[in-house]
């Protein structure tokens, strides 16, 4: 995902910008905690969200070179097994 203008409600103050982050299908992600408790706490209510701002989305069909290292590794301690 890529933060053009604006601010990213998830990620509040952490993410500006110009900033950009790259997750492969089997990494766990998502809001941080603060952002969570705000909206776990809100009063239930329409609430306009992300007003003048702009963002990008990276898709990848594909595992990431670390993943397939950590598939090898795991594919190697189950091999090696009595």
């Amino acid at each position: 995902m890529g933060l053009i203008i604006g601010s990213y409600e998830a990620k509040e103050g952490g993410f500006r910008p110009g900033g950009a982050s790259l997750h492969s299908m089997m990494t766990p992600h998502g809001p941080d905690f603060g952002c969570f408790e705000k909206a776990s706490n809100d009063d239930l209510k329409p609430q306009r969200v992300a007003d003048g701002t702009m963002v990008c989305k990276f898709l990848l069909n594909t595992i990431s070179f670390q993943e397939l290292l950590k598939k090898r590794r795991r594919n190697d301690m189950f091999l090696r097994l009595p």
